[in-house]
């Protein structure tokens, strides 16, 4: 029979309340508000989604010596300098959003009628969703089906793994994302929206007139580089 010493057990993983809850002196190198987020996300593996419409301007953090807090304290820190934006926890994932969330050319608000992969990576999820999209916007350009592709990931970056497997109706893009590096485990998304797009009086199939639009206003980041240890 094989036996383990405790030392050599493997702890399990950390929740995203421990995560948040752990206390550190930490200053990000960033110097832009998304991106001191980002760097937040990433050292300490929170998994979050970032709502971002620009033009944001945040303040910048006191020139003060650093004081021991928690992560979650860090984050509502940076957020409050931030004008209009709000942090929440919902399902597992951190989201950080602008007063724009609820807008009704927020394309983060529509709904999917169907969403499904399988043993797919995020870079599968991603070419669904977007696909996904473009049907529900512009179902005219489908009748005759369609044709096309979409690269990959390094094989041994974390978000080539295929660890994503759920489907859903009626479904919000939101969810979709936050669906996507849940089932991942080691992802961000961030979406950067415009507020000058989000105030034209026009539908979101006149906004997002194309495959490649709707593909160019988010991106997935991991939270580590590679799989390897």
């Amino acid at each position: 029979m094989a036996h383990s010493s405790a030392g050599q057990e493997s702890k399990p993983p950390r929740t995203l309340k421990q995560k948040l809850g752990q206390e550190s002196q930490f200053k990000p190198k960033a110097e832009v508000g998304l991106d001191q987020l980002i760097e937040v996300a990433q050292t300490f593996e929170i998994p979050m989604g970032i709502e971002w419409t620009e033009p944001t301007t945040c303040k910048v953090a006191p020139a003060t010596p650093s004081t021991t807090q928690t992560v979650r304290q860090l984050l509502n820190d940076m957020v409050r300098r931030c004008p209009g934006y709000r942090l929440a926890i919902e399902h597992g994932v951190v989201h950080i959003y602008s007063r724009f969330a609820r807008h009704p050319n927020n394309i983060l608000n529509l709904r999917l009628w169907r969403f499904k992969v399988k043993d797919g990576n995020v870079v599968d999820a991603a070419f669904e969703l977007h696909l996904g999209i473009d049907m529900e916007l512009h179902p005219e350009q489908y009748r005759g089906g369609w044709n096309g592709g979409y690269g990959g990931y390094p094989s041994d970056d974390v978000l080539a793994v295929p660890n994503i497997t759920f489907s859903a109706r009626n479904i919000r893009v939101r969810d979709v994302l936050d669906g996507i590096i849940k089932a991942n485990g080691k992802a961000l998304w961030v979406v950067r929206l415009q507020a000058a797009t989000l105030n034209r009086r026009a539908s979101l199939a006149k906004i997002y007139k194309d495959y490649q639009e709707i593909a160019g206003i988010w991106e997935f980041l991991p939270l580590k580089v590679t799989v390897r240890p």
